[in-house]
């Protein structure tokens, strides 16, 4: 639709006209404001506050598919009693240094509006709606939007905007803040409060973005990507927190001295890295389904109820520190899923081995539970290593009796008389490997046979317990 080339006088004589007939007749009506298929253009600036000879009392102001460009736009509206002041954009496109302060506004609405100003900001203001809403047609393209110092806005409806820069710096909002749907290259908040609920779905962050020193009521965060770093410092989440189903694949979301006070959910969803440092998790957490691409970090975070990891996915085990392997260890044994904690214990207990020399104690205790169960994960390696010892001993102990004299009849050698059948031999091999007895005068006959065989029966009793052990991870905990 075409529209008519207008200036800065234009608009102020038609703000005029509206402000002196309201004053002639006190009609409320006047101030309501309309301009329809204009295109501005201002070649100086406009001030619309009520500290200028416009002297506005209050103005209900709207534009339908209108252009402003030129130099820069103030505008400052108060309260008039019973009067609810209301700025519409609505298909419009502003590429004017746009500033609203110090207002206090029912409305501040920018409908399929495109704002390619350089400065846009909306300054210590008290509004009850604030809306930036696109279609999913065609977005709004919006430069960026500085929300400064505006104490009391109840409501934030931020939907279908491409946006290069959103930055949020000491502000309070008292009911639903909702940004959804939204392309967002930057993203900072800064001493911020939500005092309800925060809704964050279906958005895409594309670089480095920062929340800092916030209160945070209910956040509900799906299905939304957090671009390249995400870092929340110093946030208190007062109450329930959902970060689910995040398609954060590039992602990495770092939290730094942060309060989660009710349930947390970072259930089903995927991300590159996470990392928690200095948390503290007041309420139950869930890490259920969650797809770390590479690694999860825990540094000096703490739970006082209980987290759930069932079915975490870590691309990296190798880069997975120990403190972060016993935080998930000690909640996977606190939740009771001992399958999932067997699979964390012998991941700690591998990489305290390989910190291990050969000098030290406990490298063979590792190295023995490594080989007969795999840290009690594996029961195959159980049945394999008791029989390998067995077969290892009972081989040995043949050998050394074809050298000496003894009541044992097994031996290489056939002086005395012929090879014994394998029926025989597997006799003895089952009897050597199964008997409980260690009184056995055929062995005790010589001291060396005997000694072979005790210590046999130590590393084939201790093969059997590995085996049990790593069978009852099926069982009740």
């Amino acid at each position: 639709m075409n529209r008519i080339i207008q200036d800065e006088n234009f608009f102020i004589r038609i703000i005029k006209k509206a402000v002196n007939e309201y004053s002639q007749t006190n009609d409320l009506s006047k101030l309501n404001v309309s301009f329809k298929d204009i295109d501005f253009q201002i070649t100086d600036s406009i001030n619309l506050t009520d500290s200028n000879d416009l002297n506005v009392p209050g103005l209900n102001l709207s534009f339908f598919n209108c252009a402003l460009s030129g130099q820069r736009f103030d505008i400052t509206i108060k309260e008039l009693p019973e009067r609810l002041n209301r700025i519409v954009f609505e298909k419009c496109e502003i590429n004017i240094d746009l500033f609203i302060n110090d207002s206090k506004l029912q409305a501040l609405i920018f409908n399929e509006t495109d704002i390619t100003s350089s400065h846009f900001h909306i300054s210590s203001n008290e509004i009850y709606w604030l809306s930036f809403v696109g279609s999913p047609e065609k977005l709004n393209q919006i430069n960026n939007i500085l929300l400064i110092g505006n104490k009391n806005i109840n409501y934030l409806d931020c939907r279908l905007n491409q946006i290069n820069f959103l930055f949020i710096d000491n502000c309070s909002f008292f009911e639903e803040c909702t940004l959804n749907g939204n392309n967002i290259k930057i993203l900072q908040i800064n001493f911020s409060i939500f005092k309800q609920v925060f809704e964050f779905w279906k958005n895409k962050l594309s670089s480095y973005s920062l929340i800092e020193k916030c209160i945070f009521g209910e956040v509900k965060a799906k299905q939304s990507n957090f671009g390249i770093v995400t870092e929340f410092n110093n946030i208190e989440f007062s109450e329930r927190v959902e970060f689910t189903e995040l398609k954060s694949e590039k992602s990495t979301l770092k939290f730094k001295n942060c309060t989660f006070k009710k349930t947390t959910y970072f259930d089903n969803s995927n991300v590159l890295n996470i990392e928690f440092k200095s948390v503290f998790f007041h309420g139950i957490t869930s890490f259920q389904f969650l797809n770390c691409i590479q690694l999860i970090k825990f540094e000096t975070s703490y739970f006082e109820k209980i987290g759930f990891f069932e079915g975490i996915k870590l691309g990296n085990l190798k880069s997975i520190d120990t403190n972060t392997i016993r935080t998930i260890k000690g909640q996977l044994l606190k939740s009771e899923n001992k399958i999932e904690y067997l699979k964390y214990n012998a991941l700690d207990q591998s990489k305290y081995f390989q910190k291990l020399s050969i000098k030290d104690y406990d490298y063979y205790v590792l190295w023995l539970n490594k080989k007969s169960n795999d840290f009690g994960r594996n029961w195959i390696k159980g049945v394999k290593f008791t029989l390998e010892a067995s077969l290892f001993f009972f081989l040995l102990l043949i050998i050394i009796n074809s050298f000496i004299s003894s009541n044992y009849p097994l031996t290489f050698s056939n002086k005395d008389s012929s090879f014994a059948g394998f029926s025989i031999i597997l006799l003895e091999f089952l009897k050597f490997t199964f008997s409980l007895d260690f009184k056995n005068e055929e062995f005790q006959s010589n001291g060396v046979l005997y000694f072979i065989f005790i210590i046999a029966k130590i590393f084939i009793g201790y093969g059997i317990y590995q085996t049990i052990t790593a069978f009852r991870k099926y069982g009740k905990p």
